[in-house]
């Protein structure tokens, strides 16, 4: 214990409060708002923050200045990124049966694709998720089907016809078709 006198001094000032808010483009929070207290006359800073699957756009109030008579809010906007979901329908050797199908969504909204029934093909197997989440980037979901119908052989040299010794004029054709019989000579 010391026998000196110790003079303090208090300084009153009236408090008040900044709230630095952090919203999505609909005005609903990101995260809590953080609020923070001091003598009207102090200075204030707020900070922007980066969030995962946002974009910042842009910021309302004085990011940063003097405490004042009333509260001061300071709002950081966000954007939600979007993803890009692309489907493609394609056979054994990548070759697309119907022009690719694609669609842009919020990150974090589900999708769920679907398989395609195609004439004279049969699906054979599906790359990719058929279902999930869109994320920030591209999901690629390929169907892929075989032909049903098979190869087509060409042959190298000309198909002959059979060939019959049996001769018809066209009066016996016409003859046939009068009577609509078969015609025996």
């Amino acid at each position: 214990y010391n026998s000196e006198t110790i003079e303090v001094t208090f300084v009153y000032g009236k408090l008040n409060t900044v709230v630095a808010r952090y919203v999505d483009e609909n005005g609903k929070d990101i995260i809590e708002p953080i609020e923070t207290s001091d003598v009207v006359g102090e200075n204030y800073k707020t900070i922007k923050k980066t969030f995962k699957d946002y974009d910042f756009i842009e910021v309302i109030g004085n990011e940063e200045g003097q405490y004042k008579e009333e509260a001061i809010e300071v709002i950081y906007k966000y954007n939600k990124k979007s993803g890009k979901l692309v489907i493609n329908y394609v056979d054994e050797d990548g070759n697309s049966i119907i022009e690719s199908v694609e669609k842009t969504e919020k990150v974090g909204t589900s999708y769920k694709t679907t398989k395609e029934t195609f004439k004279d093909y049969d699906f054979v197997e599906v790359d990719g998720k058929e279902e999930g989440k869109y994320i920030d980037g591209t999901i690629e979901v390929t169907y892929i089907y075989k032909n049903a119908v098979g190869d087509v052989e060409i042959p190298e040299e000309p198909i002959e016809p059979p060939h019959t010794d049996a001769t018809v004029t066209t009066s016996e054709i016409l003859l046939y078709f009068e009577d609509k019989k078969k015609y025996t000579k």
